[in-house]
């Protein structure tokens, strides 16, 4: 459906609906250049509660992804859980080098969930292919450690 109305100045609005239509439209056309409007509504957005601002922070997030931006860390972090987790993964992950850090916090964070939990699956491969400090130290910290000692003797007594 084409809309005559822009999709900026409606991201401005109180009205959830508006917004997630708004960076619905921006991301469908994967219009580029918008990011300082995105971001301003996703910090609007991040302070309200409920289903429908999760909802927006997830329009907002997605279309930035669809955006190609590189969004500051700071941006992101409050919603690397609930609906936008994965959104917010991929804008980290854009730029793993300069989010180095929070993706091994993040990692961290959830050491334990393994091979059911693909975020942490994706992390770590980052991580490993960046070759983190503290990345190994973190996947070992919790084996245990057994030694074993053979002495033999070719000695005759």
């Amino acid at each position: 459906m084409f809309r005559c109305d822009p999709p900026l100045p409606a991201l401005a609005s109180d009205d959830a609906r508006a917004v997630a239509r708004a960076a619905f439209d921006l991301a469908s056309a994967r219009a580029l250049g918008n990011e300082a409007a995105l971001l301003r509504a996703l910090r609007t957005w991040s302070t309200r509660g409920g289903n429908e601002a999760a909802l927006v922070r997830l329009h907002l997030l997605d279309a930035l992804v669809q955006g190609e931006a590189v969004v500051p860390a700071a941006a992101v972090l409050p919603h690397r859980s609930g609906p936008a987790a994965v959104a917010a993964f991929v804008l980290l992950a854009r730029d793993a080098h300069l989010n180095e850090l929070e993706l091994l916090q993040s990692f961290r964070a959830r050491v334990g969930h393994a091979a059911d939990d693909l975020r942490w699956v994706a992390e770590g491969n980052l991580l490993c292919a960046m070759r983190t400090p503290g990345f190994a130290a973190t996947l070992l910290r919790d084996i245990v450690w057994e030694l074993t000692v053979v002495v033999e003797s070719s000695a005759r007594t």
